[in-house]
């Protein structure tokens, strides 16, 4: 196991998606790395886990696919319900934004939105688009999102503190 002073975490817990894991670093021969779920709620890291760097790119890695397992058809519903298509769909780990919209159609979002609550999610998700109608934040912009979601300006505060909710290690480079 690793001592203290390491930055990789013992559990994630996914509150987007009401998800907790437990992970298991168990030490192996050799320089490689593995990580496997062997069950549900169990993440297993194997190999050179002294290794911490190799340790959270794998752990981003598999944030990066949970994000596009769950954020992808999350967001082909959101599309569905209030009719507004996009052309494609990207999950990244952007340092800075929650989202984006290209003006191609193109929504990016970040795994990062997995640590936090649904509605921040939904409301992510909605405000990107609807940029596919309004590539901006122009009034017409928000009066738009506001007939979708009439609390959009309150939600939009409360993102400002949504980055607090991101556990440490997920941006944490050496």
């Amino acid at each position: 196991m690793m001592h203290h002073s390491t930055i990789a975490p013992g559990t994630v817990v996914l509150k987007a998606v009401d998800k907790c894991f437990t992970v298991h670093y168990t030490n192996g021969t050799g320089s490689g790395l593995q990580l496997t779920q062997p069950t549900p709620s169990d993440l297993e890291l194997h190999g050179r886990v002294s290794n911490q760097k190799a340790c959270l790119t794998l752990l981003r890695w598999w944030l990066q696919v949970q994000g596009r397992f769950h954020l992808v058809p999350w967001t082909r519903k959101i599309s569905l319900e209030t009719r507004l298509p996009f052309k494609s769909i990207q999950v990244r780990g952007q340092k800075t934004r929650w989202g984006s919209c290209s003006s191609k159609g193109t929504i990016s979002l970040n795994y990062k939105l997995l640590f936090l609550p649904s509605h921040l999610v939904n409301y992510i998700i909605l405000h990107e688009l609807c940029h596919t109608v309004h590539l901006n934040h122009s009034p017409t912009y928000w009066s738009f999102l506001s007939s979708l979601e009439p609390n959009c300006k309150i939600l939009d505060k409360e993102m400002k503190g949504a980055g607090q909710l991101v556990p440490r290690w997920v941006n944490w480079r050496q």
